[in-house]
């Protein structure tokens, strides 16, 4: 660890204490502000670590690059959520979040043989997940419906990778990838089923889980 990436620790410390300490007092100016932190920080440290494994960590380094600039238009726009275009550019900065980590993941199917038995068992889970999710979501737009179903399904296969990952290849780092990935999946279904509704801690909720899902699939890489 150099300095600069000491230094990124310690912010990612600092602002998510000023997250924490400003949800239990309620300052919400100071929760949004610091919310834009933690996770560009842990993507800037990411990458410094994967600086230390060129030239192998080349590939890796362009996707996470892109990554984690749409990680941080997909949080600014979900925090201007109340306005239609930023829950519209939300979702679409989300979908080519996953997108591009679907892109470096997908390279598993050139290493494992996937058993048909096997895409057809997770295909058929995913499609009843998805049905019972927009169900319990309740009535929606139909241009909502096919957005909602997008996200959904491309969060399902970045999934679906992470399962290849975890049960052919196994590791620390399939299990950080499968975690990560399974709530992100979470994350698309929970926004799916109580966007509309409102209770307390739900954007909190939310946010802790994007964190969470995002911070594991990029470290995750360090371990290849």
């Amino acid at each position: 660890m150099t300095l600069i990436n000491w230094i990124l620790l310690a912010g990612i410390i600092v602002f998510t204490g000023i997250y924490i300490f400003s949800s239990i007092l309620k300052i919400k100016i100071l929760r949004r502000i610091s919310s834009c932190f933690p996770l560009p920080l842990a993507g800037i440290l990411n990458i410094q670590l994967l600086l230390n494994q060129l030239p192998d960590s080349k590939h890796i380094i362009f996707f996470t690059i892109a990554s984690v600039l749409f990680i941080i238009l997909s949080h600014l726009f979900y925090l201007f959520k109340e306005k239609n275009w930023g829950r519209k550019l939300c979702k679409f900065s989300f979908f080519i979040l996953t997108f591009c980590w679907i892109q470096l993941y997908k390279s598993v199917l050139f290493i494992i043989d996937v058993p048909l038995w096997f895409i057809i068992l997770f295909s058929s889970i995913y499609f009843v997940l998805l049905v019972t999710t927009l169900i319990f979501g309740g009535t929606k737009s139909f241009s909502s419906y096919i957005s909602c179903s997008v996200l959904f399904l491309a969060s399902s296969l970045l999934n679906f990778f992470s399962m290849v990952y975890l049960c052919f290849i196994s590791g620390l780092q399939a299990f950080f990838l499968f975690t990560g990935t399974l709530i992100s999946l979470l994350v698309v279904a929970f926004y799916i089923i109580f966007d509309s509704r409102k209770f307390n801690f739900k954007n909190r909720l939310i946010f802790i889980l994007f964190v969470l899902s995002e911070s594991l699939i990029m470290y995750s890489n360090l371990l290849i």
